[in-house]
């Protein structure tokens, strides 16, 4: 089974609420909701949603993770 570690940008947590009418009112919570639904569907392990504050870089991930699998890490993020 795949595993996911999912991070979250910063400033996530007020999705839904800070200015509704040009980021929508999906909130963090919804969406955390719709990624366990769909690692259900495809058979995949959400370990822990985290707030992007608290993430301290590729040890953070080490350490929550163990060793990475380079084949299946993917990275994302929406400043890019």
């Amino acid at each position: 089974m795949s595993k996911v570690l999912v991070i979250n940008g910063p400033n996530l947590n007020l999705l839904g609420t800070r200015e509704p009418e040009i980021y929508g009112t999906t909130t963090l919570d919804d969406i955390a909701g719709m990624l366990e639904d769909r690692a259900q569907e495809l058979g995949c392990e959400i370990i822990k949603v985290f707030p992007g504050a608290s993430v301290g870089g590729p040890d953070f991930v080490k350490s929550v993770m163990g060793p990475i699998d380079r084949k299946s890490t993917r990275l994302n993020s929406s400043h890019i």
